[in-house]
């Protein structure tokens, strides 16, 4: 079950044209199934954070403008998290509705920034 601020974060992004209602139901099937498989902690600090994160990233990727470019810190972090890096990739495979989008590395790798942290706890 999502917090109350994660389902809060999803309905401002949704009442505010931020996402799609196509968006919010991916993007808020894909917080259970993270909650369910232990992958997030809905207490953790950043949750919210992640929340927005993922609903934008999800409805830019949808829409065609993927974020590119790649810090270096983030290829460290994807060189370090191999298996987190893969979990990421095919999560947001999993949320594209637009069959013409596709995530890059740098989406691909800000998401397995907040799974790393997670799974640290």
């Amino acid at each position: 079950m999502l917090s109350e601020e994660m389902e809060e974060r999803l309905d401002l992004l949704l009442s505010s044209e931020q996402i799609t209602s196509e968006t919010y139901k991916i993007v808020k099937e894909q917080l259970k199934t993270l909650i369910e498989m232990d992958q997030l902690d809905v207490n953790h600090e950043t949750a919210g954070s992640f929340t927005n994160h993922l609903a934008i990233a999800v409805e830019r990727i949808n829409q065609g403008h993927p974020l590119d470019g790649v810090s270096e810190q983030t290829e460290e972090l994807i060189e370090a998290n191999p298996q987190i890096y893969r979990f990421s990739q095919n999560m947001l495979k999993s949320c594209l509705w637009n069959y013409n989008a596709y995530p890059t590395r740098a989406e691909e790798g800000y998401i397995t920034l907040y799974l790393a942290m997670f799974n640290q706890q």
